[in-house]
Parts: structure tokens; sequence; C-alpha cells
């Protein structure tokens, strides 16, 4: 679908070296729509693979987790809950997309029920005036937070006990710097850095695989509120004869994938929200609107507050910096040219989201009101903060409704305004980190935050 619109093709595919590998780069919103199409010469289990032996997994684990059919240790050829015989890494797909795609059979109400009760949970004033990792002093009748830390702390912790239940949490009291170390230098283990180069880094990841290790070990009755999808997941590695460390190694992509992201979109809604108290009111007046009780009604949320939902995906159009990759298994022609077996194609979505023909002059401006203005553009081959085709993230409507409860939970219940830095002046607006390679949403430069005043509303 291109609605309507006529691409240039002057944005041609070219060629970088990275690492002794060669890289085509598509920017054309046609030539990635092709690429997503392409699915006999064009793969994206290599990334997979690599991916996994750089979080940890052995070469025999991978090589079980890929094999199709899966080496079931009784024989048989297929189970239960993997009917086609599709490798764990495919079938593991396959549950996702149960878990949390909309359908007949889909487990997502389940999960998103789980993440708003947990999110709801959190956002009481007990429980955040009290709460030691975000907040930074007393400012009665409110206090004073990291807003980076409060988002994190709700979000990963949300997420995390909705997939591996609440005791996930209790295996290691500093989880989430922890996971805050392993997040910001992630992008090191896709560029295969050596480890003496990025010693914290492995330390951060060796850890979390340990603390899904041990949650593997504990027996099922002392881990309630998994999710389906981590027991399915669970039952069909254990039946290819994985470990409780190798299923820690196989898991950690997926736990990552879950908590980099929503918490840093959060992030980035009240910035933006806290620079602009213009833009600030209407968007609690849209939201309020749909909690007449004080009770979160996420059909409104979504499909009656125009305004809220053009901010959160004009955050994801400026804000996310992901790319694609594929392996080119046979020389495969796109847009006229070329690509040779054995090199790899790279979809940068950021120069998908900056393209002057879909968005306009003002392109690079921050403009809340676009994607209200023009509906269609979230449904351009233009805006793909979460992928597409085969890879298309299956956790894309699970996100939104996380970051829109803690969003609407927060605006309801509290008034959150800047904090003056000490000499009286207004705090700067956090800097972008748009230099690192990222999986999704980008974070901020260095320690850059917002110190902001929480104070109840009623």
């Amino acid at each position: 679908m291109n609605n309507g619109r006529k691409y240039s093709t002057a944005r041609q595919p070219f060629a970088l070296v990275l690492g002794g590998q060669k890289f085509y780069i598509l920017t054309n919103p046609k030539d990635v729509t092709e690429c997503y199409k392409n699915l006999k010469t064009l793969s994206f289990d290599l990334f997979v693979k690599e991916l996994m032996l750089n979080c940890g997994s052995s070469t025999s684990c991978v090589e079980k987790m890929c094999q199709e059919p899966p080496p079931y240790q009784d024989g048989a050829t297929t189970s239960p809950l993997n009917p086609a015989a599709k490798s764990i890494a495919r079938v593991g797909v396959d549950f996702h997309h149960i878990q949390l795609h909309p359908g007949p059979d889909s487990k997502v109400n389940d999960l998103t029920d789980s993440l708003t009760k947990y999110v709801d949970k959190c956002l009481t004033w007990d429980k955040v005036r009290a709460e030691p990792h975000y907040v930074l002093r007393d400012s009665s009748p409110g206090v004073e937070v990291s807003l980076m830390k409060l988002c994190g702390k709700v979000l990963i912790e949300a997420a995390t006990v909705s997939y591996f239940g609440e005791s996930f949490l209790e295996i290691d009291p500093d989880l989430l710097n922890v996971f805050y170390e392993f997040d910001e230098g992630m992008w090191q283990l896709l560029y295969n850095y050596p480890r003496f180069m990025c010693k914290d880094l492995h330390a951060a990841k060796d850890r979390l695989v340990n603390n899904l290790a041990t949650h593997f070990r504990l027996p099922r009755s002392q881990r309630s509120g998994e999710a389906w999808f981590t027991k399915s997941l669970e039952d069909e590695q254990r039946r290819i004869g994985l470990t409780e460390e190798e299923m820690g190694s196989t898991v950690l992509i997926i736990y990552f994938a879950l908590n980099a992201n929503t918490y840093k979109w959060a992030f980035w809604i009240f910035s933006y929200l806290l620079h602009d108290p213009q833009l600030m009111e209407p968007i609690r007046a849209e939201i309020v609107g749909t909690m007449p009780d004080g009770k979160l009604n996420m059909k409104s949320l979504l499909e009656e507050c125009p305004r809220f939902n053009s901010l959160l995906d004009e955050i994801l159009r400026l804000n996310s910096n992901s790319s694609s990759v594929r392996y080119i298994l046979e020389d495969t022609i796109i847009a006229g040219k070329t690509f040779r077996k054995g090199n790899r194609i790279m979809m940068p979505y950021r120069q998908l989201h900056e393209n002057e023909e879909v968005y306009g002059e003002d392109v690079l401006a921050f403009d809340p009101e676009r994607f209200m203005k023009d509906k269609t553009l979230r449904r351009s081959p233009c805006f793909r903060p979460f992928g597409g085709g085969s890879t298309w993230c299956p956790g894309r409507f699970a996100a939104r409704q996380e970051a829109a409860a803690f969003v609407a939970f927060a605006m309801y219940r509290f008034d959150i305004s800047l904090v003056k830095n000490p000499d009286g002046s207004a705090q700067a607006f956090p800097r972008l980190e748009s230099a690192k390679p990222s999986f999704g949403m980008m974070g901020v430069v260095g320690k850059d935050d917002l110190r902001v005043r929480v104070c109840p509303r009623f």
C-alpha cells in the first residue's frame, strides 16, 4: 500500500562494508516492501542465530533450537504444541503471535490485563512516594523523582511480571540496574565487540542469563503468574534437552525485547508534554474524559483520543531508530540491481521516518498532530517503528497498551511538573542518543534525565 503517494527513485540502494561484512542499504519504501515479501532468497534466520550466540548460547544449543524437525528426546517428531514440527526458534515466534495478536485463539487479553493491573498497582500515591528506586527527595506535598527511573521501574517490572510472574523480581534485588546496563550496551553484542572492550555489558548479560536460569530451576508451583508463552516455550525447550542455563541464554533476547523500548517510549512522551504545557492540558483532557470513574478504559483510550494517539505515533516516528537485516541466500534483484549471495541487506527505519515526500518539509520537526491531520500516515510503508513483513514485531499491540496505560494512570492521578535547576533555570530537553545503533526506541545521551515533581491530584 502506498496511500496514493509516488515515491522517488532517487533513494537508490548502496553498499557499505562493516566489520568485513558487506551490507546493501535500502532506504526506498518500495525496495523495503519488496525485501519483506521475499521469503525465498532472503532470510532473517542467520541474524537470529548470531544473536543467540552473542547472547551466550552455545553452538549446540543454537543447532537444537534451529533444527527441523526438533530433536525431541522422546523420539517424537511433533508435539501437541508444535504439530507442524517447526524448529523451536520458529515455533517460539508462533507462540508469541498467539500470546500477543488478537484472534480466536489469542492469549493477548490475559497478558494485557496483567500489564495494566501491574501499572495500576504501581501508580498509586502511596507506592510512588515511597519508592527509593526513583524518588530523589521529598518536596511535600509531592516528591521529586527521576522520570527515566520512574518509567523503568513501573514498565520493566510490569512486563517482567506479566511474562515470568512476581517471583522473578525476588531473584535479583538489583535487577533494574542490571537491565539498564545491558540495555545501554546491547548494540555492542550486535557488532561483535570483543568481550574485553565491553566488560560491563557482558557482566550484565551473564547476570541476566543466570537470573533466567535460576527462574527456570524453580518448581512451577513457586512461579505462578507466568504467561502462556513462557510456559509453552519452556516445555518445548525441555523436550529438546536444553538445560536451564541454555534456556536462559536463548530467552535473554526475548527478555530484552520485552523491556527495552516501552519505558523509553513513556519517558519521551512525558518529556514532550512537560516541555509544552499547552500540549499537556488537551492531552490530559482527552485521557481524563475516558476515565470518568477513574478506571482505565483501554478501548476508549486507543480509539477516542485522537490527539493522544497522534502524539504516540509522532514520538515513535522521531525517536525510534531500529533496522531490519536479511541474509542473501541467492543472488537477488531489487530495484534493478543484483544483490550478491552471502552478503546482507540492512533496512534502517529512521531514513523512512524522515522521508520528506511523505511527511513534508517539516519532517524533522515534532508535530504532535501530524498523525491526526493525516490518518493515512499510520499505514504508510514509511512508518516502520515495529518493522514489517514476517518480522513485524508481535508485541506492538501490547506495547502500545502498556505505554498508554502508564500515561493515562499518571495523568489522571498526579500533577507532574519539571523541577527547576539549582540556579533557577529550566531543565533542557533531553538529548536523543542517535549515534548508537538501536533495537527500537532511542535512549538519552549520557546521563540525561528529567527531574520532575509528582503530586497527588486527589
